[in-house]
């Protein structure tokens, strides 16, 4: 997808600037370099009965039943 074509050019003109220890991201309709360290400091939790899994199953076509 263009999105993630998006997220990749970002992370390797990071690298190629001398970036290191970072992750490319996406935030506020902004390309972001998030340091790794910050990226992980806590853990995102998605409710399975949210519209945000439901969207997920949906897209990669799995059975409702696994979900």
């Amino acid at each position: 997808s263009v999105f993630c074509l998006l997220l990749g050019h970002n992370a390797v003109h990071a690298g190629m600037a001398g970036r290191t220890n970072m992750v490319a991201g996406h935030w506020n309709g902004e390309y972001t370099h998030v340091p790794i360290t910050l990226a992980v400091s806590r853990r995102k939790r998605v409710d399975p009965r949210g519209r945000l899994w439901s969207s997920v199953v949906a897209s990669t076509g799995q059975p409702a039943e696994m979900s």
